[in-house]
């Protein structure tokens, strides 16, 4: 039998450009496994679904929060960041995920402006791309 090859889901570094064109801002983004993936789906079971005349789906409504589901997200592949945010004088700084907890994390998160959380978002659809059209 075949060995399969994980590397794909080893953590990725991605440089956040937008908000630091030093390029020297980056976080480090870790593939979601099965358990970060039930978890991102219980965020997004309010489903209804429209069918055409065949019986084929022709649209899906979900009822989400966007805010909610993309600080799920950031936080289901957060493995590391080396940004630090002075926000009025409070510096805001990420531990590890091997340090850090949920609630400490998306305390921190709801910190910064809309702008970095957004471009961080999109370093996690780059990496999940399975995510960037969530419905």
């Amino acid at each position: 039998m075949p060995v399969i090859k994980i590397s794909e889901f080893l953590p990725q570094e991605r440089k956040m450009n937008r908000v630091d064109p030093s390029g020297e801002t980056w976080v480090k983004i870790k593939p979601p496994d099965m358990e970060a993936e039930s978890l991102r789906q219980n965020l997004l079971t309010r489903k209804r679904f429209h069918f055409d005349d065949q019986g084929q789906i022709e649209s899906v409504e979900v009822a989400v929060n966007n805010g909610e589901l993309y600080a799920a997200e950031i936080w289901l592949t957060y493995e590391d960041t080396n940004g630090e945010y002075d926000i009025g004088g409070e510096v805001v700084k990420f531990e590890p995920r091997s340090k850090e907890t949920r609630a400490a994390f998306l305390t921190k998160l709801v910190k910064l402006p809309p702008a970095i959380v957004w471009e961080w978002h999109s370093k996690v659809v780059d990496v999940v791309r399975d995510w960037q059209n969530p419905f």
